[in-house]
């Protein structure tokens, strides 16, 4: 059970967040993978790496509550500003990726409160990496973002609001569909 690059790929080097990674690899691939169960059978397997992994995942499932970093409550505080604005707001993020954990834990209780009144929604792309490297995962990415965008067109409509985007813009949009 080998994580596929000891390196962060974008430069960061948040401990937690590379545990998160190894964690989210060892149990979303390396476990069903015959090659990586054979390499930890015969000492080929990086058990440290698989040791802090699941040090992580059990410190945050029975571990205590963080106290909210500064950062996370002036998002908490942003959120709450663009919702009162009526500003329709959508994250859409890869089941792989494991900034949706960071996205969650940052938004905390407001964040899903949000989400369960209907002001804000998450939708969370199933059987995806985080980069949506598949051509099928970015034609899925793709269609969320036409139906969403459809579904916002239409209620603005119904609403009677001025659009934001002239007409002739929006028109190519709606046709691809």
């Amino acid at each position: 059970m080998n994580f596929p690059a000891d390196a962060e790929d974008d430069g960061n080097s948040n401990s937690g967040l590379a545990d998160r990674r190894s964690e989210h690899y060892f149990l979303n691939f390396a476990i069903r993978d015959p090659k990586s169960w054979f390499k930890f059978l015969t000492g080929g397997a990086k058990y440290r790496k698989i040791f802090l992994a699941l040090v992580s995942r059990t410190r945050r499932r029975f571990g205590s509550a963080q106290a909210p970093a500064p950062e996370w409550l002036l998002f908490r505080q942003d959120l709450d500003i663009v919702v009162r604005r009526g500003t329709r707001t959508v994250f859409v993020s890869s089941q792989g990726d494991p900034r949706l954990y960071d996205l969650r834990l940052a938004g905390g209780g407001k964040l899903r409160e949000l989400c369960s009144q209907g002001k804000l929604e998450l939708i969370i792309i199933p059987r995806t990496d985080h980069n949506f490297s598949s051509l099928y995962d970015q034609e899925r990415l793709i269609e969320v973002v036409r139906n969403k965008a459809s579904e916002i067109l239409q209620d603005r409509a119904k609403e009677g609001t001025a659009l934001s985007v002239p007409p002739q813009q929006v028109a190519p949009f709606q046709a691809r569909r």
